[in-house]
């Protein structure tokens, strides 16, 4: 039965995407027990996912099989404006304005569901404990009726869609010293998938044409773990993951995808047996990586450095039920002078609430349920940056997101 589990998670994986939140465009959390406390717990491992949010506390895990999948249900919402009158071209660079919003569009939406599985295993063995897994942590899905610009529209209704789904598949190895400390390392192996109809900086058509495009690469994780009676501190440095570039969308992307490296600790506090309260802090250095970070102009989003913070808190009711709740709230990555240019990559949402509970079925088996809210949150270009934000000013764009994981463990 183990391994037709196996054989059908793994397939869903491949045919599966993840979608944008809270974290910029990443997960708020992978799989229902990080879900239900909004991604709070890097102290407090409970599951296989934890191979990649904290090697080192593998450590407190059993032998295990996680098998999950998160279904969001967003609500994108887009109006697009901008000017009207292309001012004459001979006028200075800095005072330039490009006549480029497509306002026949109308308010568009957006509201297909989108689904990312999870996989992990947890095997400890006499000093060390290893934990593998494939997880889907991040990515975009868009799929407006209408297009954002004049001329994506003049070239059959292009400039529109953009998909991004990212795999990650961590091998982790922890170890626990004689004095109660864990270390853990894990190397990160990372599959992205794209395809797009966005225009490109010369408001050309993208020789990808919307056919999927993939992309490999890597990045290493070091992490540390203690706990004591009643509080536990955790920590995972995650570095730079270092990608090939999409040949498809060369004449649009000028630099690799890369993804930033990042850093989250935090603690865990347990006043009872029955209570956990979780204390999380992360950030993401967006700013590291040319494809993202850099203008417009230059090949990139304009997005900005994140920090985020998340707190969560556990319950046991019984020997069978445990309950969960979280929030975490973390500034958009994308400034008010780049919505226009981030339309098809809307990672606006910053707040979420959420919770959960876990059912223990057998001493074996549990069966686990998360409800995440990422609440509305609505920009507005400014219309302040570069010649793409002044041909978009006034676009609005409005984000809310519900999302259900479910998810089941096995220990043997």
């Amino acid at each position: 039965m183990t391994k037709a589990l196996l054989t059908v998670v793994a397939l869903t994986v491949l045919f599966c995407m993840p979608a944008r939140a809270t974290d910029g465009n990443k997960l708020v959390g992978i799989g229902a027990v990080q879900n239900s406390t909004a991604g709070a717990g890097i102290a407090s491992p409970q599951d296989a996912t934890w191979a990649l949010l904290n090697p080192a506390s593998l450590v407190d895990l059993d032998r295990r099989l996680d098998i999950g999948v998160d279904m969001l249900f967003p609500r994108r919402e887009v109006e697009v404006d901008g000017p009207r009158l292309v001012f004459n071209i001979e006028i200075p660079e800095e005072r330039r304005v490009l006549s480029l919003a497509n306002h026949d569009g109308g308010i568009m939406r957006d509201r297909s569901p989108v689904f990312s599985p999870n996989l992990g295993i947890v095997l400890p063995f006499e000093r060390l404990t290893l934990g593998i897994g494939i997880f889907g942590v991040q990515g975009n899905a868009v799929d407006y009726p209408e297009s954002r610009t004049i001329p994506g529209l003049r070239d059959g209704n292009g400039d529109r869609r953009a998909e991004l789904q990212v795999f990650k598949m961590p091998i982790s190895l922890a170890y626990r010293f004689e004095n109660g400390w864990s270390v853990g390392a894990s190397l990160i192996g990372v599959h992205s998938r794209l395809r797009t109809d966005s225009l490109t900086l010369e408001l050309t058509p993208t020789k990808g044409a919307y056919r999927w495009d993939d992309s490999w690469g890597a990045g290493i994780a070091l992490s540390a773990y203690r706990r004591w009676d009643q509080w536990s501190f955790g920590a995972t440095l995650t570095s730079r993951q270092y990608m090939t570039r999409f040949s498809r969308y060369k004449d649009l992307m000028r630099y690799r995808l890369d993804f930033p490296w990042q850093f989250q600790a935090g603690i865990a506090y347990r006043p009872a047996d029955k209570w956990e309260f979780l204390f999380d802090y992360k950030f993401i250095r967006w700013s590291s990586v040319s494809q993202i970070a850099r203008k417009t102009v230059q090949g990139g989003l304009s997005w900005r450095d994140q920090h985020i913070f998340k707190t969560g808190l556990a319950y046991d009711i019984s020997r069978r039920w445990t309950l969960r709740t979280g929030f975490s709230y973390g500034r958009t990555p994308v400034p008010s002078e780049a919505i226009f240019s981030n339309v098809l990559f809307p990672a606006i949402t910053e707040t979420h609430a959420s919770a959960g509970a876990s059912f223990r079925i057998t001493p074996r088996q549990e069966f686990h349920l998360a409800y995440v809210h990422a609440f509305r949150k609505t920009k507005t270009e400014r219309g302040t940056g570069d010649l793409f934000s002044r041909g978009g000013a006034g676009t609005r764009m409005s984000i809310d997101q519900h999302g259900v994981t479910l998810q089941y463990s096995l220990k043997f």
